[in-house]
């Protein structure tokens, strides 16, 4: 969810962006910040799934799991700052429509 909700917020914020709209601006900024905001329940659901998923997992799955922990583990942080600077709302040159 955080991977293609945030590409999809974007797209919204680059045509939010392009149409001028204030209203739309602000709304698509708040859908970035919440997709963003996902990544915490994403990585707290994939820890707590990880040891039951490596269970039933085959060989070449559980050797997967880790590499794939480790890489939603070392990109978090960009999620964690991206969501605070949607918080701030667009910058000056806005006219409200």
């Amino acid at each position: 969810m955080p991977i293609i909700g945030l590409a999809v917020a974007g797209s919204a914020l680059v045509v939010a962006l392009a149409s001028r709209n204030r209203g739309t601006v602000l709304g698509s900024l708040m859908l970035v910040a919440v997709m963003a905001t996902s990544v915490w329940p994403v990585i707290k659901s994939g820890e707590s799934a990880y040891n039951r998923i490596r269970a039933i997992s085959d060989s070449e799955g559980a050797s997967l799991l880790k590499p794939h922990m480790l890489i939603a583990d070392r990109w978090a942080w960009l999620y964690y700052l991206v969501a605070p600077g949607c918080g701030r709302g667009p910058s000056g040159g806005m006219e409200a429509s």
